[in-house]
Parts: structure tokens; C-alpha cells; sequence
């Protein structure tokens, strides 16, 4: 009996459109690293928890703004704009700057 083997694994994004930048992986990390959430957590020395206790929302929440998948609203908005100077505008700023694919 023959094992059939995994089809080898490339670093390229494929889509309907064709071969995407390899480096769109790197690019979209450094993205996720300057959001304005995650900065201000790395620079206080915080953890998710921290900031997920601070706002009272759970560390899931935290997670998904910070990997950009939702964006906070409410009255979530208010109380990073009062733990975060100028939360607002450098989350706009953040958004648009995402690397497209």
C-alpha cells in the first residue's frame, strides 16, 4: 500500500487573481505590530488580560482588534480613548494603512 504524501507547502499566496508578493505575510505583520492597541500595551508592559480587565471585554476581544479582524465600538471606543491619547485617529490612520493583497 502506497502513502499518499501532503502536497508541499509554498510561501506564496495564490488567489483568483494569480501570485501574490511573498512578502505580503511580513507586510501584514509589521501592520499588526503598529496598531495603536498593541503598541500601547507592548509600551506599558501590559498583557491581553491587562487590557481586556482595564476596558472590561474579554481577552478574545482584545485579540481580534488587535489583529485588526473587528473594530472596537461604543463605549469600548471612549474608554480606549481615555486609556490611549488620540486612540481615534491613530486607529483610522492604522486601518488604512492595511497592505492589500
Amino acid at each position: 500500500m502506497k502513502i499518499k504524501q501532503p502536497p508541499p507547502t509554498y510561501n506564496v499566496i495564490i488567489t483568483h487573481f494569480g501570485v501574490v508578493d511573498m512578502n505580503i505575510k511580513q507586510k501584514l505583520q509589521v501592520w499588526k505590530n503598529e496598531n495603536p492597541i498593541r503598541k500601547y500595551r507592548k509600551d506599558s508592559g501590559l498583557s491581553q488580560p491587562d487590557i481586556a480587565a482595564i476596558i472590561g471585554v474579554s481577552t478574545y476581544t482584545v485579540q481580534r482588534w488587535e489583529d485588526g479582524a473587528v473594530n472596537p465600538s461604543g463605549d469600548n471606543v471612549t474608554k480606549l480613548n481615555e486609556l490611549i491619547d488620540g486612540f481615534s485617529d491613530q486607529w483610522s490612520k492604522w486601518k488604512k494603512g492595511k497592505p492589500g493583497l
